[in-house]
């Protein structure tokens, strides 16, 4: 199962919280996209190890 999402933040610290979260729940990589107007979106895909292993 692989999801794909953006994910919203204020700023770096609250980006590093919210990445310290999933990583807690999910094995998951970091990809960095920049959107139409040049900001930077994180997404990130992860994989549930309970389901993989099914």
């Amino acid at each position: 199962m692989i999801i794909q999402g953006a994910v919203p933040y204020k700023n770096d610290k609250e980006r590093d919280e919210l990445i310290l979260l999933l990583k807690k729940e999910f094995d998951f990589k970091i990809k960095i996209t920049v959107d139409r107007i040049g900001k930077f979106i994180d997404y990130w895909s992860f994989t549930n190890k309970t389901v993989e292993q099914m």
